[in-house]
């Protein structure tokens, strides 16, 4: 059995649909809200930049992100932010735990001024 390119494009199109409405029902669940269809595709995206290949790792940076800035930024990320998902030889574990820490850090500061 051949699978042609064309269909082979199709299915990964039908997987990567399906792996994002998983994602958004995942992110309106546990955040709430309305989750914009292109803000989820640049976040993908962006996950993959950062070198977050698993479908866990890019679930994890979606909701990291959702819940510090409320969506996706229609802007660059902060520098720290930046230095932490790009930085290059670290595991995605580790860059996640890293990432969650700056943005929860972020939110106590917040909390801790109101």
């Amino acid at each position: 059995m051949t699978i042609r390119t064309e269909q082979f494009r199709a299915l990964a199109d039908a997987q990567t649909r399906l792996f994002r409405q998983r994602l958004c029902a995942h992110l309106r669940a546990e955040i709430g809200g309305e989750i914009a269809e292109q803000q989820l595709i640049r976040c993908i995206a962006a996950a993959e930049g950062f070198g977050l290949r698993s479908a866990r790792d890019v679930a994890q940076f979606a909701e990291i992100t959702w819940r510090h800035a409320g969506c996706y930024p229609d802007h660059s990320f902060p520098r720290p932010a930046l230095a932490i998902l790009m930085a290059h030889g670290l595991d995605p574990a580790r860059k996640l735990a890293r990432y969650a820490a700056w943005a929860e850090s972020l939110t106590m500061a917040d909390t801790s001024h109101a």
